[in-house]
């Protein structure tokens, strides 16, 4: 029986990489293993650390948007290996921790924003490993993300501040020689936005939370980077819309969707391809005032939609095409009620695309969607009004959301954080007696 202790330790190490400024790392990590030469049995308890900055900026020429974005992360990782070096067995376990800190500014012509991105992570692990290569394991993800945002354009400013909670079971099997491998996943999900500001029609708040399940199931091969997946999405979600001015309304929303898809793509050059489609039922209710009065309204309503979407995930560019519609019943009453009672039918089609990476989106819809059936809905999305920023409205399900920035591959450091452990991470062997 033999007990040894390895430390390792690599300094930062700045260098200029291109497109991407500067960029530094540095590990730390300690080892300690144990075995018996006789049976072969062995273990191999590891403890790392792991830091990274990274720096960029740039000009994203589609709509000439300056961007720059700035990144720290931290991670910490516990691991232990249980093995038999005669018979194959090899059985792993893992804990990770970490936090990331992203800090973007960007502008144009139409405006600017000032970006805040905090993450909170962890994970586990476990995974069986012999000498065929083939593996199995199931583990779990945790992330809280808080996001604050300001920005400024010609009719204003606004800021908001969104709060994502995320939670993920997950189990995979593969073969770490041939790169194949079988994933499953389910998680939960708590999203709430707090919005303000002012523009064009007067100042504007939005309140909206978001909850939701998701389901995903996924094969390819790690060599190639190849995938295909399939998957399903349940929400439930509320929003709340006040405005002051001379035309001036109360707006809240309720309502729950589900919808499924089918996705491929590559993990290597980050390319995808994706269709969605979905129901959703709802209910808008609305009070306010104008030149004739007040008035009070409501809309019942469920609708269908679908959308495909192409794009790099690494790069954060995309191209997504929707339609959409459904059925509604509606009230208005009031003196300044314009709107005409009844039951009815509407359709709208919707056109985005753009790089989240630099705050740069852009957004066209045509024909009517749900707001578009009352007296008067305030789109305070950066995405539909043309300006730098992240902020994306949906006419379908949760109404705004913030898809912000990652710089490359450094969000998620190697590890559980982004699910298996990588095998050549665990392909240790005791050291000798």
């Amino acid at each position: 029986m033999t007990t040894r202790t390895r430390a390792s330790w690599r300094a930062s190490r700045p260098f200029r990489k291109p497109g991407k400024g500067r960029l530094a790392d540095s590990t730390g990590t300690t080892t300690q293993d144990s075995g018996n030469t006789l049976s072969g049995a062995a273990t191999i308890a590891t403890n790392s650390s792991a830091s990274s900055g990274v720096s960029e900026s740039g000009t994203y020429l589609a709509t000439g948007t300056g961007y720059s974005l700035s990144q720290s992360a931290t991670t910490a990782t516990a691991k232990l290996q249980a093995v038999n070096l005669y018979s194959g067995s090899d059985s792993q376990s893992s804990a990770t921790t970490g936090s990331t800190s992203l800090t973007a500014t960007g502008s144009n012509g139409a405006g600017s924003y000032i970006l805040g991105k905090q993450i909170a992570q962890g994970g586990t692990w476990q995974q069986g490993n012999d000498l065929s290569g083939s593996y199995s394991g199931s583990g779990s993800d945790s992330s809280t993300v808080t996001i604050r945002e300001s920005s400024s354009y010609a009719p204003g400013a606004a800021s908001y501040v969104e709060v994502s909670v995320v939670g993920a079971a997950l189990q995979e099997s593969g073969n770490v020689l041939s790169g194949a491998y079988s994933r499953t996943s389910s998680g939960t999900s708590t999203v709430t936005l707090q919005d303000g500001g002012t523009n064009a029609g007067g100042s504007f708040a939005v309140g909206q939370s978001d909850g939701g399940t998701s389901t995903r199931q996924e094969s390819g091969n790690r060599i190639s980077g190849s995938y295909t997946a399939t998957g399903s999405t349940s929400d439930s979600y509320s929003l709340s819309e006040t405005t002051s001015g001379t035309s001036g309304f109360s707006l809240r929303e309720t309502g729950s969707n589900g919808t499924s898809y089918a996705e491929s793509g590559n993990s290597l050059t980050s390319a995808y391809s994706k269709t969605v489609g979905g129901s959703d039922g709802y209910s808008l209710s609305e009070s306010g005032s104008n030149t004739g009065g007040s008035f009070s309204e409501g809309v019942q309503g469920s609708e269908a939609a679908s959308w495909t979407e192409t794009g790099n995930s690494k790069q954060q560019t995309f191209s997504r095409t929707e339609s959409g519609g459904g059925t509604c019943s509606r009230i208005d009453s009031g003196p300044g009620a314009t709107l005409s009672p009844g039951s009815g039918s509407y359709g709208y089609a919707l056109q985005e695309s753009g790089s989240w990476h630099a705050g740069s989106v852009s957004q066209s819809e045509t024909g009517t969607d749900r707001f578009g059936l009352l007296q008067a809905f305030d789109n305070v999305a950066s995405s539909s009004n043309g300006v730098p920023g992240h902020l994306d409205f949906s006419p379908f399900g949760a109404t705004f959301t913030d898809p912000a920035p990652v710089v490359g591959s450094k969000e998620w450091i190697d590890g559980v954080i982004r699910g298996r452990i990588k095998v050549a991470d665990w392909n240790a062997v005791p050291l000798a007696t």
